[in-house]
């Protein structure tokens, strides 16, 4: 709910999502979705998300270029995978291996660019550009509602105070 609230707040809200199930039917989700007027589609299967299944797979070959990639599916890079644990039980230095987060959010923004930059060709909508079709939908005026003021305590991340005594922690 709070990414929502952010992206909402920041981009604009949608006529509607397609969310899978699980945690996207908890009562928090529906009750905030239907406070914002956001119609929300379920999706029982992969194939019902396409344009996001189809955006993950796009990406998924700039981003296996960069080191550390240990493939989509267990086992594809078993080199990295077995450089993944070794580093997590301490017996190699990750940072010898595998990008920082300040390199990795860089490199992962460059790819989201580059995918979204590239031409996309589908069935139902011919042939199209994320990035013009973003900006023809969002430009000149037509820009996406915004999430009320008001309901961004709605929207809020959880926050609490974490306190540390005598090897115990609690909120």
């Amino acid at each position: 709910v709070a990414l929502f609230g952010s992206c909402f707040s920041e981009v604009g809200m949608p006529e509607a999502l397609c969310l899978e199930r699980g945690s996207w039917e908890s009562n928090l989700v529906k009750s905030a979705m239907a406070m914002a007027g956001v119609k929300v589609v379920r999706a029982w299967e992969s194939k019902q998300k396409n344009a996001v299944e189809n955006f993950f797979d796009r990406l998924w070959t700039p981003l296996s270029l960069l080191p550390g990639d240990v493939g989509r599916r267990r086992g594809e890079n078993v080199e990295n995978t077995d450089l993944v644990i070794r580093a997590s039980n301490g017996r190699v230095d990750p940072r010898e291996h595998f990008l920082g987060v300040e390199q990795a959010t860089e490199a992962m923004g460059r790819a989201v660019s580059f995918i979204n930059s590239e031409p996309v060709e589908s069935k139902h909508f011919g042939r199209w550009i994320p990035q013009a079709a973003w900006e023809q939908q969002t430009d000149g005026g037509a820009a996406l509602p915004k999430l009320d003021p008001r309901m961004k305590l709605f929207f809020a991340r959880e926050q609490r105070t974490w306190t540390v005594r005598a090897g115990s922690v609690g909120a």
